[in-house]
């Protein structure tokens, strides 16, 4: 659901931005927080009917294997940005998708 919620979002989007004629933008950007939002909730719902600690939870789907693939990198290439991880996981796939969906339009 996850996955679903962070990419199905931006692929939604970008068809309504690339795919409809006009100007889409605002439509886009609104079908993707409404999207991003309620997939986030029903993560939040499903995490509380099985008694995870969605607190936790969300963490670790949001940033925990970055956290932890960076902190194994600094031990042997060095200090990283903190920006690092969160633009490696939340802005650079989400970036790449759009671009490559408006080629296909």
């Amino acid at each position: 659901v996850f996955m679903f919620t962070t990419f199905g979002s931006v692929i939604s989007s970008c068809i309504i931005w690339f795919g409809v004629e006009g100007d889409t933008t605002i439509f886009g950007f609104v079908i993707f927080f409404l999207m991003y939002s309620v997939g986030i909730k029903v993560i939040s719902v499903k995490l509380r009917a099985h008694d995870l600690n969605p607190k936790h939870t969300l963490y670790d789907l949001y940033m925990g294997n970055v956290l932890d693939l960076t902190a194994n990198l600094e031990s042997s290439v060095g200090k990283i940005p903190k920006a690092w991880p969160f633009l490696l996981k939340h802005f650079i796939p989400q970036v790449l998708l759009a671009l490559f969906i408006n080629l296909a339009f």
